[in-house]
């Protein structure tokens, strides 16, 4: 061997040579990761998402009767949003108002306790409590984790020749259905949704109270006040201290009948007593039959693929032949478990194909099956040992960490590459298999650490340092995994590698030279080299003209925060006029429903659900194969759906799907405007100027102002208060009895036959159907009282169906449904059409959350890569105890973000999430080959002249270069080019990221890279004038480096 390989000898031999002494203990240790390997990816929890980290918003709920938004807006929303305005570190505060709930979404600055602060919120809740209305029973808070949503959602809908509806059911479907499902393992609840509850009806009638001489409104409250029970304190008796309770509970509906209400008459005489189903505008039917939905959720340990097993098993072999529910047909609509089985067989596939792909490469250079498994064996050592990791410090197999190891596939075998292929050259220059193992190892090992490190430390500013505590955990639970497979791969390459090689390296023969294919590319490249180093101001001109084409893709990139999904659903939305009936809204359903039906077979529909609830109506179809045994795409269901669609006047159908496999929104491509001021009809007029200034621009397919939505038609009373006076009536108790009369009161609850049932009183059930019977409503007071027709006057006028509210200000949302995939150009596009608007004082026009949050995406983003490069070169420079190496490895990094955006334009791919978050870990993969490159060129320099170094260094990495660059990629490409996901997000652009960044920077870095070190050196030993005279050689003759020809005792490797 020659002299000047040994020089690195002394750096990293104690391993290798620890290994080589002992290796019956590397063999028990390698069988052992297995054995503990095996076992961790059998035990390892597994869930769609991680847990661990509470987002930053808190949802308050309070939930009304019926109203008017308007005064909900003044009674519950103004005070309490005063209350909670309060909070510290609240961020935004947003409102909204319905008909029947008023609620609130607390985004909270990152970093906050989310525990204080809801403790807080309910410390303001219980506050503002008493000042609300007194049908305000409760308030509730939300706070979101990722495993509070359902693992599993299915329907039953009854068979059509039943007279029942499938919401009457109730209490048959909780026995047989929910409970159940409650008692198996890991089952932390089930709601249930569209099945009617009974309540008891105190149905008072306003004539027969008016006949006894009673007041209705008086009536009410002396219910209130004759059933209850509460606590009376303690009472010191002979036996101690017992506790003591005032009970006032009726025990069944005869003695609540019974129930004295004055002037001799009982309540039976004056109203009628009921347990009955409640009323419901709502309609929630599975392929044109009524239906009951289910909701099932997991125990926050519980391994989801395990409880879906058993749901599913439960419902097919128990519940599907039970005789109580023959009636009824089960659907299921999504089932986590088998989304996560999905991904972990697209995990699988991805890491077989991108295996096999690496194996052929390494055969190829490599030219002997020992060698290629001697590498290979990284890939299963590096993954187990991550998975016992993972395991062993509670980490989860979800999205994210399956990302992290479907990363690692191709990256693992960089390090073994690297060390198989010098154990190889020292072998063929003469030293014995033992000294090559040891010698071979020793030499790479600082070069290998300084490559896996910069790889695991361009996580830390993602994980500790990141402007969002949310992409820091989530970039976290990816990095997690690549970090530990590399830590993995590198004590492979160091401790297996060179004992595997002692018995798997065989005898070095012909096969083991060089190919002349592999001969004739270095003899090429040192050409190439040499002519670069020969013609400096060349090469820079040539570089500088390179980089300069990253203009061409980066203007027409498109850019979006959009993460889109595959999902095999559709979803139809129906904006109805307000003054359309349930049953109008009932009856255009069914025509969808039918188009639907028909479309069956030809388009592979599973099935649909039709759900309608106050005034939100859509259709959800759900997609399998068609009679071909073809999946059909949905952009192809779409299309025929909007085709064949009924219409009605007034009725828009909106097609498309949401982002997110529940709920959400009918359209793929949507942003919002803001338009926000005082007074809601100001905003109402200013919007039709914004709309119709948004519509010119080409790529907009509709403009939606919220006001479209929530303009209903309102009855105002009008109370006259001179009659009412007369009368002995105050406008208060006129008030309480049209609110009774169409809203009831809710009276507390009864216990009958071991169950709990809501009592609602409640006016004539006529007094809701229409407006004579409700002006024919007595109102009593000091005397006989009168009608209410004759106390007011009635007139229609239009109000807002919901309100919604902004740091407490009236906020109006302008919904822009687009084409444009592009949201920075469609941003700029925006703000052009909106320039010179002018606004009154007080009101403002902004952007929605999208535009926001892309925004700040990005700049977290851009923050994690700054970090991510300082963070690289600040450690090369530590493990290299050099300032000028890293500077010249650093420069392989920009040329890998000319490949990423040439490679995302070329495939017509969004710079998305995805690729986001492959930008950032390429900055640490992409100095590995230049690391190593400039490490052996470092080496050589102790025993070679510096241009004969350069060049005999890089061309003796050349091999193990390309074989590290073509691994990775050739790996990556079944992520790249498959349609493929995870959970049905597609990976496709972080792949295509990587592979793009990676091709350009191996072509570029074997060039580039010896070039920057060759001219900081020579900047190095410069000074003065001498500076000027190398680095810019005169106009009339080029400057030369001597360059000699390799040495004749130098073999190409």
């Amino acid at each position: 061997m020659d002299h000047e390989d040994k020089s690195g000898d002394s750096r990293g031999s104690f391993l290798p040579t620890l290994s080589v002494k002992r290796p019956v203990a590397v063999g028990v240790i390698f069988s052992a990761l297995l054995v503990l390997g095996a076992l961790a990816y059998l035990r390892i929890p597994i869930q769609l998402v991680p847990s661990g980290y509470e987002l930053p918003f808190l949802y308050v709920g309070i939930p009304t009767l019926p109203s008017n938004p308007k005064d909900l807006e003044e009674k519950v929303a103004v005070p309490t949003e005063d209350m909670l305005s309060t909070v510290r570190h609240v961020e935004q505060l947003r409102t909204r108002v319905g008909e029947s709930q008023t609620s609130f979404m607390m985004n909270f600055e990152d970093g906050t306790d989310m525990v204080e602060a809801y403790n807080e919120v309910q410390d303001r809740l219980e506050r503002v409590r008493p000042s609300l209305p007194e049908d305000v029973e409760r308030t509730f808070i939300w706070k979101y984790d990722p495993n509070d949503s359902p693992i599993f959602w299915f329907g039953v809908s009854l068979d059509g020749a039943s007279e029942r509806r499938a919401e009457e059911y109730f209490q048959l479907l909780t026995d047989r259905v929910v409970r159940p499902i409650e008692r198996l393992d890991g089952v932390s609840r089930v709601e249930m949704w569209g099945a009617r509850k009974k309540l008891v009806f105190i149905e008072i009638d306003n004539d027969l109270t008016n006949a006894a001489g009673l007041a209705t409104y008086e009536l009410i409250q002396q219910l209130r006040r004759s059933h209850f029970s509460t606590s009376a304190g303690y009472l010191e008796t002979g036996r101690g201290r017992d506790a003591v309770r005032v009970m006032a509970r009726f025990e069944d509906l005869e003695e609540l009948r019974q129930m004295p209400v004055g002037n001799g008459y009982r309540l039976e005489d004056v109203a009628s007593v009921r347990l009955d189903f409640e009323d419901s505008d709502s309609i929630n039917r599975i392929n044109g039959k009524d239906a009951v939905l289910f909701d099932i959720f997991k125990e926050a340990d519980a391994n989801t693929i395990d409880v879906t097993n058993s749901i599913t098993k439960l419902l097919h072999e128990q519940m599907e032949n039970d005789p109580e529910l023959k009636n009824f047909e089960f659907h299921e609509f999504q089932n986590q478990g088998e989304l996560i089985l999905e991904s972990i067989n697209n995990l699988k596939q991805t890491a077989v194909f991108g295996g096999a792909f690496a194996f052929v490469i390494l055969l190829v250079f490599l030219r002997r099956m020992r060698l290629t498994l001697m590498v290979m064996i990284a890939i299963p050592v590096s993954l187990l040992v991550t998975l016992i990791v993972m395991y062993f410090t509670g980490f989860t197999l979800n999205l994210l960490t399956m990302m992290g190891l479907m990363l690692s596939v191709g990256m693992v075998v960089d390090n073994s590459i690297v060390v198989v292929e010098n154990i190889q050259r020292l072998r063929q220059a003469g030293e014995s298999p033992r000294q090559a193992a040891i010698h071979g190892t020793a030499e790479v090992a600082l070069a290998l650490v300084v490559a896996t490190s910069t790889t695991v430390v361009v996580f830390l500013p993602m994980i500790l340092m990141s402007g969002s505590e949310s992409l820091s955990f989530y970039l976290g639970k990816i990095g997690y995994p690549v970090c530990i497979s590399l830590v993995a791969s590198l004590f492979v390459s160091l401790i297996f590698v060179p004992v595997t090689s002692l018995y798997l390296g065989g005898r070095t023969n012909k096969k083991d030279a060089p190919s002349w294919g592999m001969m004739g590319l270095e003899n090429l490249y040192r050409f190439v080299l040499r002519w670069v180093l020969s013609h400096r101001l060349d090469t820079a001109f040539l570089v500088l003209a390179i980089s300069a084409t990253v203009a061409i893709p980066f203007a027409r990139l498109k850019k979006t925060d959009e993460l889109e999904t595959r999902l095999n659903d559709v979803q139809i939305r129906f904006d109805v006029p307000a003054s359309m009936s349930f049953d109008e809204i009932d009856g255009h359903l069914r025509e969808v429903e039918a188009t639907v039906e028909a479309m069956k077979g030809e388009m592979g529909i599973e099935s649909y659900l039709s759900r309608t609830n106050g005034r939100r109506h859509r259709l959800e179809v759900f997609l399998g194969e068609d009679e071909n045994g073809e999946v059909v795409d949905r952009e192809k269901v779409v299309a025929a759906l909007k085709e064949k669609l009924p219409t009605r006047p007034g009725v828009k159908n909106q097609i498309g799907w949401s982002h997110k496999s529940r709920g959400g929104g009918a359209s793929d491509s949507s942003v919002t405007l803001k338009l926000s001021g005082p007074d809601s009809k100001r905003l109402a007029e200013l919007s039709e100027e914004v709309v119709r200034r948004i519509e010119l621009i080409p790529e907009v397919v509709s403009v939606e102002a919220d006001l479209e939505e929530d303009l209903i038609d309102e009855l105002h009373l009008e109370l006259d208060r001179g009659v009412a006076q007369r009368h002995g009536l105050s406008a208060a108790l006129v008030g309480g009895v049209v609110d009774y009369s169409l809203r009831g009161r809710r009276l507390g609850e009864i216990e009958l036959g071991g169950r709990d049932f809501e009592m609602r009183a409640v006016g004539a059930k006529a007094a809701s159907k229409s407006l004579s019977e409700l002006l024919s409503v007595r109102v009593s007071g000091s005397d006989a009282g009168s009608q209410l027709g004759r106390l007011t006057s009635a007139r229609i006028e239009k109000g807002f169906g919901s309100i919604h509210r902004e740091n407490r200000t009236t906020v109006l949302d302008i919904k822009v449904n687009t084409h444009q995939e592009d949201l920075e150009a469609l941003s700029t596009t925006i703000d052009g059409v909106l320039d010179g608007l002018e606004l009154p004082r007080g009101y403002e026009l902004g952007k929605g959350d999208r535009f926001r949050q892309m925004k700040e995406s990005e700049g977290d983003q851009q923050f994690a890569l700054i970090l991510a490069i300082v963070f690289v070169f600040l450690l090369m420079g530590v493990l290299f105890e050099s300032a000028l190496v890293p500077v010249s490895i650093v420069f392989s990094i920009p040329f890998a973000f000319l490949g990423v955006y040439w490679a995302l334009y070329l495939t017509d791919t969004a710079l998305d999430i995805m690729a986001g978050v492959g930008l950032v870990i390429l900055v640490g993969v992409v100095v590995n080959n230049a690391i190593v490159l400039v490490d052996t060129i470092t080496q050589l320099r102790s025993s070679m002249p510096l241009a004969e170094a350069v060049v005999e260094g890089a061309t003796r990495r050349l091999r193990p270069v390309l074989m590290t660059a073509l691994t990775t990629i050739f790996g990556l490409i079944p992520m790249a080019i498959g349609g493929a996901g995870i959970v049905g997000i597609p990976y496709a652009p972080l792949g295509r990221t990587v592979i793009g960044g990676l091709v350009a920077s191996t072509l570029l870095t074997l060039v580039v890279v010896p070039y920057f070190y060759l001219l900081l050196e020579l900047a190095k030993s410069s000074a003065g004038g001498g500076l000027r005279r190398r680095l810019l050689p005169r106009l009339t003759r080029r400057s030369q480096v001597s360059v000699p020809p390799p040495s004749e005792g130098v073999q190409p490797s």
